[in-house]
């Protein structure tokens, strides 16, 4: 994936998450949303809570977990 790909999936990543935004009611919310897709979007085979947390930057497992068994 080249800078311009990532660039493009960033905007489109960004427009769903605003519509997500107004349904939401927690900025927290938005915030592991963000994470969760950004860790499936990522490189790695397994795309399970626990390997993408690790990926990613600020990944906390269980945040990222309670977030996806809530929404």
């Amino acid at each position: 994936m080249d800078l311009e790909q990532l660039n493009s999936i960033r905007e489109q990543v960004n427009e769903w998450i605003n519509v997500f935004k107004a349904n939401s009611g927690r900025s927290e919310r938005v915030h592991w949303c963000r994470l969760y897709i950004a860790g499936l979007i990522l490189e790695g085979e397994r795309k399970s809570i626990e390997p993408m947390a690790k990926r990613l930057p600020g990944g906390n497992e269980q945040a990222i977990q309670q977030f996806a068994n809530q929404s």
